[in-house]
């Protein structure tokens, strides 16, 4: 059988590069922790506390971007337990997560003390560029040679 590759990468693939990397940085992750009314993708846990939720969302950079802006319902309720929600939507998020987990563990071991609720997005998204004026102009005049060339074929015939 011949593979197929997906054009957008897989949850569970993000889930394996990440828990993948975190054995090797000497991170415990807790993937599929249930707590209460909530099952998390990943949890970050220091020293018996959770520093993080991690979730792991298949998005695309317009998804993402929306989602920052205004965080879905799910997103929300993770903020209510009051620390960081960290959302990797994109293998290219690995390194700025690995980093920022870095940095709430070496904050953890220096004063004990957990961030507050905060939404961080890896990658950032970014906002979709505006296509220029020059731009819309070529593809209306594209758009207006193929629809003569196609008249003008079809009052010759």
């Amino acid at each position: 059988m011949d593979y197929i590759k997906p054009k957008q990468s897989h949850e569970d693939n993000l889930k394996v590069e990440l828990a993948k990397w975190a054995q090797q940085a000497g991170f415990h992750l807790h993937m599929e922790y249930k707590y209460k009314n909530c099952r998390f993708d990943c949890v970050f846990v220091r020293e018996g506390k959770i520093l993080a939720i991690i979730e792991i969302k298949n998005w695309n950079n317009q998804k993402a971007f929306s989602a920052q802006k205004r965080p879905t319902k799910q997103l929300q309720k993770y903020m209510r337990h009051d620390i960081p929600v960290l959302v990797l939507w994109h293998f290219n998020g690995t390194k700025p997560l690995n980093s920022r987990l870095r940095t709430l563990a070496d904050n953890f071991d220096r004063d004990g003390n957990i961030h507050k609720s905060q939404l961080r997005f890896y990658p950032k998204p970014k906002k979709r560029k505006k296509k220029s004026e020059l731009k819309i102009l070529i593809e209306q005049q594209k758009n207006e040679m193929k629809f003569n060339n196609i008249h003008y074929d079809s009052w010759r015939t």
